[in-house]
């Protein structure tokens, strides 16, 4: 991963907009009502004029820009205002989130219908209400900034009196059903994140655990899945297609390096020497990194914690050289374990994660959380192999490095936090982040959570949120869609 700001809200705050509808009602009101009276002159005349009498409809049809724009201006005027306020009100609050102009446009369009049905009860003739539907939208639009489109919804002039009062009805209805309804996927889409959202596989979820998998808050992004001790899977969502996975490979180089030089118990393990790559990549700019000095003599443990907690890169590589004696050596152990683990959609390219061809699924990773931090499963076949019991111990070593909250290089002041902001809330104990711009965000998560009435380890693994963004982003999105559902466990 990258370096990111600390401190980052997981979920911005929109801008106060309380008072856009108030304005949007008083613009549509106003304008409403002068351009209805304008527009109803010509095509309203004559019907404004029937409505009113023999001698008024003359009246009205000749001088209509004035007659019935006073009528259409006060009925029209009001009744859209009124209209249009009240609904303005509540989309310009919880539609619009940014900018009142283009969501007060579109309102306005959806509800002129509405509008301009009450336009008619007060008087102004049936011609006024047609137009006014027009009208409203382009005023609506005129003050927030932005052109509606036209009110293709509200009857034309020349439909037929029955059809025209239900197509008006129905233009009242929908518009303010589309209206509402933009505000509330606006408000989802600000939690979840972009697009529609995914509907889970429970399909392989324990049949008396489905519901309860089934109605947790998947991420509408990317992809994830979830596990619990003495449970098993909890479902998953999204694709499971392969997607760059950032630093989370570095749960792999971890479990690699202590399946070949285990630790015991508080062991610190032997001693690292930090050759001369690792200290010059110290000083990158690119890629995030530990201020390690060539020479440096370091525990494993003390390494393990500087690629685990700070998401070293540099260091998760001295690691690979220092096990493997190169680089791809190490790579190819991580992919024979990967193999051995049944995880047939993912391939390790580099140690940290760092290259994008690094790929893997929410559901692949699942499968080495269960063994890196559950210690249940078994790895089989070649250099895969592992002992059961071994697993455990692993898993719990990797626990524990993932929970410190910050580390530092032997003799060096600088404190480095854990990129993990979750830790200690709703009972996350440990896990590893993952972020890049073609990656978005990722965190492979770890929790205790009480699930069926009993305190269990849940394992979560949520990829590829907000990818294409920067790496701060797509972290910030992961913490937040991760947070929501090990909270939703229980």
């Amino acid at each position: 991963m990258t370096k990111r700001g600390a401190g980052e809200p997981l979920v911005p705050e929109g801008p106060d907009l309380g008072g856009g509808g108030a304005v949007a009602g008083k613009a549509v009101g106003g304008a409403a009502g002068k351009v209805a009276g304008k527009a109803a002159g010509g095509a309203a005349g004559k019907a404004a004029g029937k409505a009113a009498g023999g001698a008024a409809g003359k009246a009205a049809g000749k001088g209509a820009g004035k007659t019935a724009g006073r009528a259409g201006g006060k009925g029209a005027g009001k009744a859209a205002g009124e209209a249009a306020s009240k609904v303005a009100g509540k989309v310009a609050v919880g539609a619009v989130g940014k900018g009142t102009g283009k969501a007060a446009g579109k309102a306005a369009n959806k509800v002129a219908g509405k509008a301009a049905g009450r336009a008619d009860r007060k008087g102004a003739g049936k011609a006024v209400d047609k137009v006014a539907g027009k009208a409203a939208a382009k005023a609506a639009a005129k003050a927030g900034g932005a052109v509606a489109e036209p009110a293709s919804t509200v009857a034309e002039v020349n439909e037929p009196p029955k059809r025209r009062r239900r197509l008006r009805r129905f233009a009242a209805v929908s518009g303010s059903v589309l209206v509402l309804g933009s505000g509330a996927t606006v408000a989802v889409l600000a939690v979840n994140g972009s697009g529609a959202p995914q509907k889970p596989d429970v399909s392989h979820v324990a049949l008396e655990y489905r519901n309860f998998a089934a109605a947790l808050p998947w991420p509408t992004d990317g992809e994830s899945a979830l596990w619990a001790e003495g449970i098993g899977g909890l479902g998953m969502c999204g694709k499971q297609t392969q997607v760059p996975i950032a630093s989370v490979a570095k749960v792999m180089t971890a479990y690699v390096v202590l399946r070949d030089h285990p630790l015991v118990g508080s062991d610190e393990g032997p001693e690292i020497t930090v050759d001369e790559q690792a200290g010059f990549e110290a000083y990158s700019k690119d890629e995030s990194s530990a201020p390690v000095r060539a020479g440096q003599r370091i525990s494993e443990r003390r390494m393990l914690e500087l690629m685990l907690v700070p998401s070293a890169n540099n260091v998760a590589r001295l690691l690979a050289r220092w096990d493997a004696g190169d680089e791809q050596a190490f790579v190819g152990k991580m992919n024979a374990v990967a193999a051995g683990l049944g995880m047939k959609q993912t391939v390790y390219t580099d140690p940290a994660g760092f290259d994008a061809a690094t790929r893997s699924t929410a559901a692949d990773q699942l499968k080495l959380a269960e063994v890196a931090f559950g210690g249940g499963g078994s790895v089989s076949g070649g250099s895969g192999s592992v002992v059961e019991g071994e697993a455990e111990a692993e898993a719990d070593t990797l626990l524990e490095l993932t929970a410190q909250r910050d580390t530092q290089v032997p003799d060096d002041s600088l404190v480095l936090p854990n990129t993990n902001s979750l830790l200690g809330m709703d009972g996350i104990v440990g896990g590893k982040t993952g972020s890049s711009t073609p990656a978005g965000g990722a965190l492979m998560w770890a929790a205790q959570r009480n699930v069926g009435g009993q305190e269990r380890l849940v394992l979560g693994v949520v990829l590829h949120q907000n990818a294409g963004t920067t790496p701060e982003q797509g972290l910030a999105r992961a913490l937040t869609v991760s947070q929501r559902l090990a909270g939703a466990l229980g």
